[in-house]
């Protein structure tokens, strides 16, 4: 025969054991929370479809203006982002002599060319309005340079599109 004393003392591990349970789920829905702050630029999830990052690299030393890139995407995209990189930039000028501008057809992508002053540094460019590179659209990357013994070495260009 069970003494009341035993079934008590099991019913009340039933109880703490349950306890205990749920206070463990209540610590990981606390602690699995993201609380951080948001950014002011969303970023989306690498899983989100349609974004795409065009890279292109351009080795050795460019002088003179020149359009080294042009591409045909093979869907309509608007242009969400763009960066500019340079290893080495030379040359002397009373106005900036080096800078970058991405080009749909006849119409930048950009509120004005990324100028390029200094070596070693990333450029963010400002968007234009609205740039939208329709399907099977010409984009170019048109490399301008200037003043006196202009010279830009080894130049990425990252732009970032989201599939309309």
């Amino acid at each position: 025969m069970i003494h009341r004393s035993d079934r008590f003392r099991a019913f009340r591990a039933r109880q703490l054991l349950t306890l205990f349970l749920a206070l463990t789920v209540l610590f990981l829905a606390l602690v699995m929370t993201p609380f951080g702050a948001r950014a002011d630029t969303p970023n989306p999830s690498s899983g989100s479809s349609g974004y795409e990052t065009f890279v292109f690299h351009l080795p050795g030393p460019y002088t003179a203006t020149t359009t080294p890139i042009k591409f045909k995407p093979p869907w309509p995209y608007r242009a969400l982002s763009v960066s500019v990189y340079a290893r080495a930039v030379s040359g002397t000028s009373d106005v900036a002599s080096q800078a970058v501008d991405v080009k749909q057809g006849t119409t930048s992508l950009l509120a004005a060319p990324v100028q390029i002053i200094n070596s070693d540094t990333v450029y963010d460019a400002t968007m234009a309005a609205a740039p939208n590179i329709p399907d099977e659209g010409t984009v170019s990357v048109i490399l301008n340079t200037s003043g006196t013994n202009p010279s830009v070495d080894d130049v990425t260009v990252t732009i970032g599109v989201k599939r309309q």
